[in-house]
């Protein structure tokens, strides 16, 4: 669709807990540190190839590193 979507709008892309929106949406910085200045975050976004969206794609950034496309998860117990 060329950018980010309201959460929820694929109601097939859902798990059994209803989580919704878990690849695709924006790519999203990991709480995994790899060592010095450098970060982890999961590329799956709407601005990359499909295969970015695959669970074990991974890319390194500093962590002042911005994209239109790069944001983070909040998640409620």
């Amino acid at each position: 669709l060329g950018g980010p979507c309201a959460v929820g709008l694929f109601v097939r892309d859902r798990t059994p807990e209803g989580v919704t929106d878990l690849a695709g949406n924006a790519a999203e910085w990991l709480g995994d540190d790899v060592g010095g200045d450098e970060r982890l975050y999961h590329p799956g976004s709407w601005k990359q190839p499909p295969m970015a969206s695959w669970a074990k794609a991974l890319q390194i950034a500093p962590p002042d590193y911005r994209s239109p496309d790069l944001g983070f998860r909040l998640i409620k117990d």
